[in-house]
Formats: C-alpha cells, structure tokens, sequence
C-alpha cells in the first residue's frame, strides 16, 4: 500500500506544474503585450522582460517536475507555510480592527467575550456578519 500512496502523491504532486506549462504553451505573449500595453507600461514589463518572465516561468515550471518526491513535497510544504503566513496577516488587522471598534483595552483574557471573538477568528468561524475574517467584504 505505501508504494501504491507513493506512486499516486508522484503522480498528483506533479499535476499543476504541468497545467502551469501548458498554460505558458498557450498563452500569446505577443498579444498580451499589445493588448495590455497601458497595463504593461505601468508594471515595466515591456519587450524583453515580458520574454524573460515568460522564459523563467517554463524554467521554473521544468524544474519543479524533474525533483525527487521527497524534494518536491518540501517545496509543497514551504509554499503552504508561506500561504499561511501570507493569509494571517489580513486576519490579524481584521481582529485588531474589530477588537478598537469594540473598544477594548487591556489584555484579552480578562474580557470573556473578547477571549470568545478571539477563538473564533483563530478558527475561522463566521465572526461580524463575514464569511472570511480576512475578506474584508460584509456578508
């Protein structure tokens, strides 16, 4: 059964870089530059430099599908860490938001309530008529 488990990850763990290349494959890159020029003179991505994103994506994309499962689970991991990392910090100014809105001052585990929203914000519950307490958007 492992062997079967570490067959099917290799195979799995492989599928966006190759969705990711496919994509670059298709994607005109000529037409995007002229379509998108204003866009493309705002971010300086003009002429050459356009080419060579376009060239380090299919680099990038090739090596990623040539590591060794054990490598590429590593670089799976990291990029959920940095997700992670990346999606705690709306979350957090959205809990400081809401805990000035509130009034509060001093520290959190002396208020009940607080220590409450704050428990639920860490799991992800609906908290303030939204969604996603890192959306920004109401409900």
């Amino acid at each position: 059964m492992p062997r079967r488990l570490e067959r099917l990850a290799n195979v799995v763990l492989r599928v966006p870089p190759v969705v990711l290349l496919d994509l670059l494959y298709r994607w005109d890159v000529r037409a995007f530059a002229d379509a998108g020029r204003p866009l493309a003179d705002q971010l300086q991505l003009r002429g050459a430099r356009l080419w060579s994103l376009y060239y380090a994506g299919h680099l990038l994309c090739l090596m990623v599908l040539v590591l060794p499962l054990l490598s590429l689970v590593q670089l799976y991991l990291h990029l959920l860490a940095l997700l992670l990392l990346y999606l705690s910090h709306p979350v957090a100014w959205d809990y400081i938001d809401h805990e000035v809105e509130r009034g509060l001052q001093g520290a959190i585990y002396e208020d009940p309530v607080a220590f409450g929203h704050f428990a639920t914000a860490v799991t992800g519950e609906e908290w303030g008529g939204r969604w996603f307490v890192g959306c920004g958007t109401e409900g």
